[in-house]
């Protein structure tokens, strides 16, 4: 029993020095261990302290970067600044110098527009002169019928004068309104000079004679009309044609006369109104009611001329004077009524395309 006991103690000693080797053997291997996770935890931490400085490092780098690149976007930015602006000073100027160039090349356009055009009227203004010139001294040169070559005469001196001012009016637009009013002037006189040229035909400057060639017609003849008193009804030339005759000559010739009277008038009447009123031309406009005057003027004057002419067109056969008086009524109203439709086109369709009313007035001149 005691060497049971005995040899239980010796094992349990045993078995205790074995724990004790074991627990020491474990102690110093943990001891190991721990050194060398102290030592790599002081390497660790060595290595996030270097990163550290490296993290500070780039940090700073970064912020010195970043306040450089402040710097140098703020140069860029007042550099470009700078740039944009000289370069929209210089497409300005070149924008303005272009416009000029623009300008300088329409006004040379328009220059030679307008000299072509100057040569062209002024060639048929020479050669109208020249046929008047011709014919002039055809006359000249054959005096025979001196009152009815006399009458020719003057109605001849209405090519040159309508060729001459109409030429001068489109180079001095600023004359035109007066060179007009000679138009307008020897216009009135022309219609008259034609009916004293078909009288002259006739009569051979005798006015008898037209008389007593009317009074041939005076079955067919209608009688004067009433006109303020100056001539009375038909019943008084019932029984007298002569004297039916020669009133009626002297309403046409009256007809003819107002005009002569009334149509410079109005021409300086026209010219005064359109230098003080500029506006529009409706019916508040002096202009309004001063063409319709030349209109019932011409009306009035025309309508002599035509009357006479279909009492004696049989007596005047033989020198056929229609396409005369056409080519007398032609120039007038076509003188007349191109000026009233070209104004009304500036007045109306091309009205936005004028900065002034001057300039309007000049194209239309």
């Amino acid at each position: 029993m005691g060497a049971l006991t005995k040899g239980l103690n010796v094992m349990a000693l045993l078995a205790l020095t074995a724990v004790v080797a074991f627990l020491a053997v474990f102690q110093i291997h943990s001891s190991a261990k721990i050194a060398h996770l102290n030592n790599e935890l002081s390497t660790q931490m060595k290595s996030m302290h270097d990163l550290q400085s490296s993290l500070n490092q780039m940090q700073t780098l970064v912020h010195h970067e970043e306040n450089e690149i402040g710097g140098l976007r703020k140069f860029v930015g007042s550099k470009f600044n700078f740039t944009m602006q000289n370069i929209d000073a210089i497409v300005n100027e070149t924008q303005t110098t272009l416009n000029e160039e623009v300008q300088k090349v329409n006004d040379d356009v328009s220059s030679q527009n307008n000299f072509i055009a100057y040569e062209f009227a002024g060639i048929f203004a020479v050669l109208g002169t020249l046929v008047f010139l011709w014919h002039t001294t055809s006359h000249l040169r054959d005096m025979n019928e001196p009152f009815v070559q006399r009458k020719i005469l003057a109605i001849l001196w209405m090519c040159p004068i309508y060729s001459v001012t109409s030429w001068l009016g489109l180079v001095f637009t600023s004359a035109e309104p007066y060179l007009s009013m000679i138009k307008d002037f020897y216009e009135a006189y022309c219609i008259y000079t034609f009916l004293s040229f078909l009288i002259a035909v006739l009569g051979r400057g005798d006015r008898n004679a037209v008389i007593d060639l009317l009074a041939g017609h005076a079955d067919h003849m209608k009688p004067p009309l009433r006109l303020c008193g100056l001539l009375d009804g038909g019943k008084k030339y019932d029984d007298d044609p002569r004297a039916k005759a020669e009133a009626v000559l002297f309403q046409c010739q009256l007809f003819a006369m107002q005009f002569v009277l009334l149509r410079p008038l109005t021409s300086v009447a026209l010219v005064i109104s359109n230098a003080l009123h500029t506006g529009s031309r409706d019916y508040t406009s002096p202009q309004f009611y001063i063409i319709w005057i030349i209109n019932g003027s011409i009306f009035v004057a025309f309508s002599g001329l035509v009357k006479f002419y279909h009492l004696v067109r049989e007596d005047l056969k033989w020198c056929n004077p229609f396409p005369k008086f056409l080519c007398i009524k032609g120039v007038v109203f076509m003188t007349f009524w191109q000026r009233m439709v070209i104004t009304l086109i500036a007045s109306t369709a091309l009205e936005n395309r004028f900065e002034d009313d001057r300039e309007r007035r000049e194209w239309i001149q």
